[in-house]
């Protein structure tokens, strides 16, 4: 997926207005124009691409693949399988989706395993309003590309969205030395809106788990607009095991902190937090050092008392939520780093 420049329209001459500008902004209508595009893109037929993208995939049809289906041998370094990202719209409705392959060659579809997607589908169902989360909508079994039985997961598909590895996490410059290209009033951004996908995840009990807050999974939509990407794929995977609610809460805001921090730092091999105390303001380290130390409370006595330890959650139902940010550091749309 990558990030479109907006072109601004061509000069019409002295005395001459295009009939756009009447209606709206003339970026508006070019950026709406582009996410057109980019819905509509089909693979060109006289390609080589061609022979490998089918002209439907069970109920959709445009195709157009956002990554390279070619190098499908390598798993996700976040996910640990191998996957594939093509858009598609539906027959039915004409709305884009961005299709998730999970590889049938690693993960064998069943009859089983399509009852368990099945409910988590349903589960992740009340959470597709959410304007941090992509909406997770259906989920399938084909064969049409490859020739291989493969399970497949439908998300709202976003024109022109990036990750956030692709905009804040930039190859090592001379001298192996880190770029960085955040800035603090973002990162508080993107701390709040995560938080608040975090809080209604865990509040209908579910979890988003490690993989799908690694920077590479989490995508901006808009500007400053962020989505917690590939929701439910580890849960329909592990999803026979026994669950500890308060511990793979903990575990989240644990992943939220390794977000924030690979984001401060640039990089995401081997981010320093005490990098951090020299950038950052007190208070950002502060909450970054915090979600790191999350932890999952300690046992109850019997009828349910408090728990122990210092870093263990609040209340009945999971782990703190961080500390919100100082009156003087939170954004909005005042401050021009709002979500977009």
């Amino acid at each position: 997926m990558q990030q479109l420049r907006i072109q601004p329209p061509a000069y019409l001459g002295r005395g001459r207005m295009a009939m756009t500008s009447k209606y709206m902004s003339p970026d508006l209508y070019t950026l709406l124009q582009q996410h057109n595009y980019l819905i509509q893109a089909q693979v060109d037929p006289t390609s080589e691409l061609s022979r490998r993208v089918p002209p439907y995939i069970h109920h959709y049809h445009t195709l157009f693949p956002l990554e390279d289906i070619s190098n499908d041998d390598h798993p996700s370094r976040a996910l640990g399988l191998r996957t594939v990202v093509l858009k598609g719209i539906h027959q039915e409705d004409g709305r884009p989706h961005a299709l998730w392959r999970l590889n049938g060659l690693q993960i064998a579809p069943s009859q089983q395993l399509m009852q368990t997607a099945t409910a988590v589908v349903q589960k992740w169902a009340p959470l597709g309003p959410h304007p941090n989360v992509v909406a997770l909508r259906d989920v399938f079994v084909s064969k049409e590309l490859d020739n291989v039985p493969s399970l497949y997961f439908a998300y709202d598909y976003h024109p022109g969205a990036v990750t956030l590895q692709q905009v804040h996490i930039r190859p090592l410059g001379p001298n192996r030395m880190v770029q960085i290209n955040v800035t603090e009033p973002q990162l508080w951004s993107y701390a709040i809106q995560i938080a608040s996908a975090l809080r209604a995840v865990h509040r209908a009990g579910l979890v988003c788990r490690a993989a799908n807050l690694a920077p590479s999974k989490v995508i901006l939509t808009a500007k400053n607009r962020v989505r917690v990407n590939a929701v439910g794929i580890i849960g329909v995977l592990v999803a026979g095991e026994h669950r500890d609610m308060v511990k793979l809460h903990a575990q989240d805001l644990m992943a939220l902190g390794r977000l924030l921090l690979c984001l401060a730092c640039g990089t995401t091999s081997a981010p320093s937090l005490d990098f951090c105390v020299s950038k950052y303001s007190q208070d950002f380290v502060s909450v970054v050092r915090a979600l790191l130390r999350a932890a999952p409370r300690g046992p109850a006595g019997a009828g349910g008392g408090r728990g122990g330890g210092g870093g263990g959650a609040r209340g009945r139902g999971g782990a703190r939520p961080p500390p919100p940010p100082p009156r003087n550091q939170r954004t909005g749309p005042g401050r021009g780093v709002g979500p977009g």
